[in-house]
């Protein structure tokens, strides 16, 4: 570690020791004015550097690793949703211990990092998956920078690999027709689930855990105030939506409000506004892998055999757009952060929809007396 000098005026001098950068990536510096020679100053300089030296954490025998599970212990755990948990130490475990985990964290560099993601995209990662895991290596570096464990966040100067855009296709309208109609005519289990996925575009948590409280048949209404995921360590665990946006009162079509009401009779008497709106045969939340299995049996005999329950999302989302009018309440009906999201996902969906746009702004151009010469 060296230090800089500078001197300000006669017998007057500012010296500097860098302490690399903060999390954010701004210089972190310690400065002393001292009065007298030149000599003077260089003394009090090189006595500097040996207190930043004593006082600097000492780095290098930790293997990142360590760090690795620290910081998710540590920092992730308190912050982030369970799933999200889960997810960063399947990344953490899988992909970034066995490539980088028995580097000393001081000698991590750059190119350390790009050789392990070129080695994961060899084994069949692409880029947009890279890409998380870089930010999962982000968020572990910046810690290590508060922490002082690290000087700078090596993961932010690494080159990622270029990600091309997937374009949301949703479910064409009469392959949700034969679903719902095939699962219908044999009374299947998930067609209740369906039919309200379909018609609401809710997440397939925020139906899941869904008790007739948050059901208001006399208004048409479903209020979303929470979701449910299933996670290996705890179960089924319950959620708020992460957005104020998230939490929204969905318009129910009077088909839809006549088919709950349906469905409520047939459900035994005595259901209470605690119970489930879609329940098991046991009264207990249906098995998410089953779920999955039925749904993928069903897609299958009507040519979709792909289809997942967000699939219905994008469908009944697609079906709104079809109005240019819509988008703003689409993007409410579905909770999204702001109607950006909404375009951002959708827009492709409009396509072909400029042309009357155009005319109407040729036709505002058009002037009806003829310009002067």
């Amino acid at each position: 570690m060296t230090g800089t000098m500078r001197k300000r005026k006669r017998n007057v001098w500012e010296i500097t020791v860098s302490l690399g950068k903060d999390a954010d990536g701004v210089r972190r510096r310690r400065s002393r004015t001292v009065h007298g020679t030149k000599s003077e100053a260089q003394k009090r300089l090189r006595a500097l550097v040996d207190e930043v030296e004593r006082t600097r954490p000492r780095r290098g025998v930790v293997p990142f690793s360590d760090w690795l599970r620290t910081w998710h212990r540590e920092d992730v755990a308190p912050r982030l949703r369970i799933k999200t948990q889960e997810r960063y130490a399947d990344i953490i475990e899988q992909n970034l211990i066995p490539h980088l985990g028995d580097i000393p964290m001081a000698d991590l560099s750059p190119r350390h990092i790009e050789d392990a993601y070129r080695n994961l995209q060899a084994d069949g990662y692409d880029a947009a998956t890279i890409r998380l895991i870089n930010c999962v290596m982000s968020g572990a570096c910046k810690y290590a920078v508060r922490r002082e464990k690290l000087d700078r966040n090596v993961a932010a100067l690494v080159a990622l690999p270029p990600v091309t855009k997937r374009e949301v296709i949703p479910p064409e309208i009469e392959t949700v027709q034969q679903l719902l109609s095939l699962a219908e005519a044999e009374d299947h289990p998930l067609f209740p689930f369906l039919f309200v996925l379909a018609y609401t575009g809710m997440r397939k948590g925020e139906l899941w855990g869904l008790t007739w409280r948050h059901v208001d048949l006399a208004g048409g209404l479903i209020h979303v105030v929470e979701g449910t995921v299933r996670t290996r360590k705890q179960g089924k665990v319950t959620y708020r939506p992460k957005t104020d946006k998230g939490v929204r009162s969905i318009d129910l079509p009077d088909v839809a409000v006549d088919f709950l009401r349906d469905h409520r009779l047939l459900q035994d008497e005595r259901v209470k506004l605690d119970d489930l709106v879609f329940p098991s045969a046991e009264g207990t939340m249906m098995p998410e892998t089953t779920m999955m299995r039925q749904l993928k049996e069903l897609g299958a005999r009507v040519g979709a055999p792909d289809i997942t329950f967000h699939a219905f999302r994008h469908f009944h989302a697609s079906v709104c757009l079809e109005d240019d009018d819509n988008a703003l309440a689409t993007s409410r009906r579905l909770g999204h952060s702001s109607i950006i999201t909404t375009m951002d996902v959708y827009g492709h969906l409009m396509k072909g929809r400029q042309k009357s746009l155009a005319q109407s702004f040729a036709k505002a151009m058009e002037r009806k007396d003829k310009p002067r010469p």
